[in-house]
């Protein structure tokens, strides 16, 4: 007996729930435009006439565009490192930050050594304090305020930052690039700027 095909949560649902809106504001629109004619065409109806229709078609751009009506930088998406001073040439690392304000971010350098015994917990002081100084991870959830992106941090792998808001300042999104920078590094030392490209 063969099941019945899943339907797919969102996509084109979302789509014709908005297509309705904009069809319920346009038919108000069209009624009240109806009932100013019948009252004549006097400056007073025109003006409202004109306030009215404004209104309603900026309601069905919101409504059909729900991003329009956010504010801040549109940050979400999967980016790769482009550019980060402090793990050196050749660093590796993703951060992904969707629309329902989470993030994941990972940074490691491109030359930490590997472990001679091959087990992770079982490497040398050299080996442990190289990956310590070369890599970084953290998650959590964020926010945009004008140019600071705000992390706050639900768990990493620098216990210190558990718990505590991360501020990245300086935030910039131009086209596939974001960047910000960072005044108070996990290792110490100076600020650096990060430079992300979206992934593709």
């Amino acid at each position: 007996m063969s099941e019945k095909p899943r339907q797919r949560k969102g996509g084109s649902g979302g789509l014709l729930t908005r297509r309705k809106g904009i069809g319920t504001i346009v038919q108000k629109a069209r009624m009240v435009h109806l009932c100013l004619q019948t009252r004549g065409s006097d400056a007073m109806s025109q003006r409202r006439l004109t306030g009215l229709q404004a209104a309603a078609a900026i309601g069905a751009i919101l409504f059909l565009s729900p991003s329009l009506a956010q504010s801040g930088t549109d940050v979400s998406g999967v980016w790769r490192i482009a550019e980060v001073k402090n793990y050196g040439p050749g660093a590796k690392g993703i951060l992904i930050l969707t629309p329902d304000k989470r993030y994941s971010l990972i940074l490691v350098r491109g030359d930490l050594p590997k472990y001679v015994s091959g087990q992770r917990n079982k490497a040398t002081a050299e080996e442990y304090k190289a990956t310590v100084d070369g890599s970084i991870a953290y998650f959590g959830t964020y926010t945009v305020e004008e140019d600071n992106l705000k992390l706050n941090v639900e768990g990493s792998t620098f216990p210190n930052w558990t718990g505590t808001t991360q501020v990245r300042s300086n935030l910039k999104v131009t086209g596939d690039e974001l960047r910000y920078t960072v005044l108070a590094p996990s290792g110490g030392g100076a600020s650096d700027t990060l430079v992300w490209k979206r992934a593709n």
